[in-house]
């Protein structure tokens, strides 16, 4: 590119994650849920065109990249078109070794808000089925068109028997999002959300008049100073045209960084996670459910532990145990539904018609430094979170199994390997494999992993 030809548009952008290991291969070709999902759709859908490796080493130019490379018998060919297909949202490395991506960009918003709303600033905490569906409302498709991506963080918590779990629990959470519209946009959308808290206070006949009195009052109390411009939670900027910088802070925007735990930047911090789609008929029942998958008892560090061993408290432990879920309605896919079918760029990704993901996570003590060695202060903290770390990983395996209704299937970005590799891809599973046989010229099936297609 030329950065003086005048006529280059500018202020224009990507779809994109922010997981660093993951990259943008492995992104796109995962369908790409990421900060900018609400409104310009799954990272999937902004690829026009590639350039791929096939298993007998011949190139395919697929759509745009045809057009690019002066191959333009190969844009409309049948072949090119499934393997394009396949690639958007169909998983990575089944189908050949793609070295170039073409992308459709967006314009970039002109009142960019970054927000994180977190619940340890509410002075009365709010049950956790509450917070959930007060965010779903926010994410409806055709509510909130400037929000262009949100999660909604659920921390697990420790109960010390069964009985404890309730459906009724309350849990620490925190909201992010990156917001592209007016100051007065933003205010409406904030109010809206804690009007939909407020409604289901009201409801709920747990509560008696008084509470439900001082709940509302700390809550609208909350909201002002939420919406204050001093607040360093909420971080705004007007882009200035033909300028390089960017305001949006997109880094682990959908992780939990406490006890001073460093994901991915320069080794890979040790994980487990799991996954699973809400279908279209998720209710009150679903939520309930979900929530009390968030309490277990490998989660409470202090049982069945002598009262003397000072590494069972978890104040000492790194081992942080959440959901995140992360909207996938909104704009973008409730404009895709009213397009006439030729219109609608054709994706392998199988759940655009789901309103979010839910991705349980667990994390721990990673190593630091130059050649992924252990800081002296990470191997002293290591040791304790030693007696924990397996029945972190326990908890992610009864998420699993755990009974919530109306979910099926799993993310492919969200790998699990007890997952069936079918769940990832549902109702596209078997095209997808029949695009691996017959176009991706690979008899020796050496393009393969564990969840590749095949």
């Amino acid at each position: 590119m030329d950065s003086k030809n005048t006529n280059y548009p500018t202020g224009l952008g990507i779809a994109h994650g922010t997981c660093q290991s993951v990259a943008i291969a492995g992104y796109t070709m995962g369908g790409g849920w990421g900060p900018w999902t609400r409104l310009h759709g799954m990272g999937c859908e902004r690829l026009a065109g590639a350039t791929i490796v096939l298993g007998d080493g011949s190139i395919r130019y697929l759509g745009t990249s045809a057009i690019y490379h002066n191959e333009n018998s190969q844009y409309n060919d049948e072949q090119n078109n499934n393997l394009l297909w396949a690639i958007r949202g169909g998983g990575g490395l089944s189908y050949g070794i793609v070295t170039e991506f073409f992308f459709i960009p967006f314009k970039l918003p002109e009142f960019p808000t970054s927000f994180v709303i977190k619940s340890t600033d509410f002075i009365t905490k709010i049950k956790a089925i509450d917070i959930i569906a007060a965010w779903e409302k926010v994410i409806e498709p055709h509510n909130n068109p400037h929000l262009i991506g949100t999660n909604l963080q659920v921390i697990a918590k420790g109960v010390a028997c069964d009985e404890d779990v309730s459906d009724d629990a309350v849990l620490d959470w925190q909201f992010n999002g990156h917001f592209g519209g007016t100051r007065g946009e933003f205010e409406k959308m904030i109010n809206d959300w804690a009007e939909s808290v407020i409604i289901r206070i009201n409801n709920n006949p747990y509560y008696d008049d008084a509470q439900k009195y001082v709940m509302i009052k700390d809550i609208k109390q909350e909201v002002v100073k939420i919406l204050n411009p001093s607040n360093i939670n909420i971080q705004t900027s007007v882009t200035v045209k033909n300028t390089q910088g960017y305001p949006f802070i997109f880094e682990s925007w959908d992780r939990r960084l406490n006890n001073g735990l460093s994901l991915e930047v320069d080794c890979p911090a040790p994980h487990k996670l799991t996954s699973r789609m809400p279908t279209p008929k998720w209710d009150e029942t679903s939520r309930k459910q979900l929530v009390r998958s968030l309490q277990s008892t490998l989660l409470n560090v202090n049982k069945c532990e002598p009262s003397n061993f000072s590494a069972t408290d978890d104040k000492d432990t790194s081992i942080e145990a959440y959901i995140t879920l992360g909207a996938i309605s909104g704009k973008f896919y409730a404009e895709k539904q009213n397009l006439p079918e030729p219109e609608r760029i054709k994706i392998s990704f199988p759940y655009q018609d789901r309103a979010f993901t839910i991705q349980y996570q667990a994390w721990w003590n990673q190593s630091s430094g130059k050649y992924c060695e252990m800081s002296p202060e990470t191997k002293e903290q290591k040791i304790p979170t030693r007696f924990h770390e397996n029945r972190a990983q326990d908890w992610i395996e009864t998420c699993r199994e755990f009974h919530i209704p109306h979910t099926s299937g799993s993310f492919i970005s969200f790998k699990d390997a007890s997952v069936p590799t079918k769940d990832y891809f549902s109702d596209n599973y078997q095209a997808l494999i029949n695009t691996k046989l017959t176009s991706s010229k690979d008899e020796k099936c050496l393009l393969r992993s564990r969840k590749t297609i095949i």
